[in-house]
């Protein structure tokens, strides 16, 4: 099991189901460990098929990691699902998921828009430049499909740089679960600049020190 930094050993613990090169696994552990919330980890390798598995199957027909599992027999998916839940069923710090409406919505709008637009492009881009290579030396990319995920990407930065001129974080100017999300994403972009391609973005100073959470993770 993990322990948040000062926190004592439960009876009971949730359970996560996650593979550390998925970012939104670790967008749930960063936020589980900052905020004290213990947890029992579970590996789930994707690209060995694990989460095809009759058993992961049945927790998420999805096939998907992360996944939450409560003692009480509760399983979530989606880490922004979970993420929200979390933030809300152990009352964590406010600034993380804001409980003022307008503050909580600016926070919702952004992780709506992670997947179809950041991760979208990201996540793409990453497949073709490096999980591909890794898994097939000889891999080449579909042009087209490169340059569309990469047109993608760029236009996502570039909203994110927009938000970051307006405020401190992504979605106000305190850190929240949207900067996780985004910044889990963001990082693993460093691994473009030796596979031919390297986007910017100039992140708020304040992103850094939130990634770089004695967590003992690399996002």
């Amino acid at each position: 099991g993990h322990y948040g930094r000062g926190c004592s050993v439960p009876a009971k613990m949730l359970t996560l189901y996650v593979d550390h090169g998925s970012q939104p696994s670790r967008a749930v552990m960063l936020f589980c460990r900052e905020n004290n919330i213990p947890f029992q980890e579970k590996i789930v390798h994707v690209a060995k098929g694990q989460t095809r598995t009759p058993e992961f199957s049945k927790l998420n027909p999805a096939r998907q990691v992360p996944v939450v599992q409560f003692d009480d027999g509760l399983v979530l998916t989606e880490s922004h699902t979970i993420l929200r839940y979390l933030a809300q069923k152990y009352r964590v710090a406010d600034h993380w998921y804001p409980a003022d409406p307008i503050a909580r919505a600016k926070v919702d709008s952004v992780l709506d828009w992670h997947h179809t637009h950041l991760r979208y492009g990201a996540a793409k881009t990453f497949r073709f430049l490096v999980l591909y290579r890794l898994m097939k030396p000889d891999y080449v990319p579909e042009s087209s499909k490169l340059e569309e995920a990469k047109r993608v990407l760029a236009n996502a930065l570039a909203t994110m740089e927009q938000w970051l001129s307006q405020h401190k974080y992504i979605a106000g100017n305190e850190v929240s679960i949207a900067d996780l999300s985004l910044g889990c994403e963001i990082a693993q972009l460093e691994s473009l600049k030796e596979n031919g391609w390297c986007p910017t973005l100039t992140y708020a100073a304040g992103m850094s020190d939130c990634i770089r959470c004695s967590t003992g993770l690399l996002c």
